[in-house]
């Protein structure tokens, strides 16, 4: 484990994988690593995949040693976007990015009170914003700050709401006598207030990258069937390539709006092209059927617990994330 996090915060911290040095001479003595030169086993990632701040050179190791091996993230890029990876093989052969766990975890696939499958049409807000300035990478902070200024600017089509670090939509709670802007962290007990998905009063969710173009929050907006408008391909499109079948079906259910698009228009300009979008009952329509067509690939089910407990077999009407993972291993994984 390159990194672990702290309690206090849930930030990560480095570890510079002290237990390394045992696990690379488990498998040089592993007879079934060795059959297939590792080809067989597989590697998680738990952060991102070009974190090299806690992916150092020595926790490196175990990816120069388990080249062959399978290695699963929840986001891949190329030297297209990173050109350090032309000198790191052992980083770029075999990923494969997953999607991040967000916070649904239904079983009911085809329920029709799913939040990936229900029109928006009673949504209040065009767009919605929930984030912060508050990340480490200069372009991503630039974009972040001009979205907030421009949903202070049409705050009556933008919906804005200030998350900390490790926040998402389900940290906040709307009081029940309050108007929706008023908001309280979840911290709070008070039996007053009741849970409100912030991401359902919007058609359309700025999900902008953070320290990487990858967002967890992504995951949060589409599967409340908010649009997702991301400002790079390598946020959605080029990402979780076996989730969306075909990169086809991330096109017609994200919209891409280029970020160097965004910051060199005025903020009058984007707000007339992006409204363009949001005025176009077609095409909203058109991403949502794509978002309630595939958003079940998108989610890792949570089993019932009598499930579990009685250990009853469960077949479920529609593959969840976790499920296309397996047929993932199917595929390039040989276990005979």
């Amino acid at each position: 484990m390159c990194s672990s996090t702290r309690e206090d915060d849930g930030a990560l911290i480095p570890t510079n994988c002290t237990k390394l040095p045992q696990v690379l001479n488990v498998l040089k003595q592993s007879k079934y690593y060795q059959r297939r030169a590792g080809s067989d086993h597989i590697l998680i990632l738990s952060i991102n995949h070009m974190m090299l701040h806690f992916l150092n050179e020595d926790c490196q190791s175990i990816f120069e040693e388990c080249i062959n091996c399978v290695k699963f993230s929840i986001d891949y890029y190329t030297h297209l976007l990173y050109p350090e990876l032309k000198k790191l093989p052992h980083l770029s052969k075999n990923w494969i990015s997953v999607p991040f766990p967000s916070n649904y975890h239904t079983i009911e696939s085809k329920a029709t009170n799913l939040p990936w499958k229900q029109k928006n049409e009673s949504r209040k807000y065009p767009f919605c914003y929930l984030g912060s300035p508050e990340v480490t990478a200069k372009k991503q902070k630039a974009l972040r700050k001009k979205l907030i200024e421009f949903c202070e600017k049409y705050s009556k089509d933008c919906y804005f709401t200030q998350l900390p670090s490790h926040s998402s939509n389900v940290d906040y709670f709307h009081l029940s006598n309050v108007s929706s802007s008023q908001i309280v962290t979840l911290r709070s007990k008070s039996s007053k207030i009741q849970s409100v998905n912030l991401y359902n009063d919007c058609q359309f969710c700025f999900t902008p990258g953070g320290d990487f173009p990858t967002r967890k929050a992504f995951f949060d907006a589409y599967l409340s069937g908010c649009i997702p408008i991301v400002f790079q391909l390598e946020s959605a499109h080029f990402q979780w390539p076996y989730h969306w079948i075909n990169r086809a079906n991330a096109y017609n259910s994200v919209l891409y709006y280029s970020r160097e698009r965004f910051m060199t228009q005025t903020l009058e300009n984007n707000y007339k092209l992006l409204m363009k979008y949001s005025e176009n009952p077609n095409f909203i329509q058109g991403k949502l059927e794509t978002i309630a067509e595939i958003g079940n690939r998108l989610q890792y089910s949570h089993l019932p617990e009598e499930i579990i407990t009685k250990k009853k077999t469960f077949k479920p009407i529609e593959k969840d994330a976790f499920e296309v993972i397996i047929d993932i291993l199917r595929m390039k994984v040989s276990f005979d």
